[in-house]
């Protein structure tokens, strides 16, 4: 997964929400495009990990995504294990 890769899915029109999937297991629900960013090197992304953090990590780190499936009426859920 490249940084590019990411920024095309932020871009994507209407955006769809993903989960972010990170190498050590940790996987974080991107709900909005604000949710996450780019270094100007494109070497890290940053993210909110919750509703009150922000977690930056090197693209190394991404493992990849997957869209997040929300069930009707159901709320959004962000898990870091």
């Amino acid at each position: 997964m490249t940084v590019e890769e990411l920024m095309q899915l932020r871009r994507a029109v209407p955006f769809k929400p993903i989960v972010l999937q990170l190498k050590d297991g940790r996987e974080f629900a991107i709900l909005q495009p604000e949710y996450i960013s780019r270094n100007e090197a494109y070497t890290r992304i940053s993210f909110a990990a919750d509703d009150e953090s922000i977690e930056s990590v090197n693209i190394e780190a991404v493992a990849g995504v997957k869209p997040l499936h929300r069930r009707r009426g159901s709320a959004p859920r962000r898990r870091a294990s």
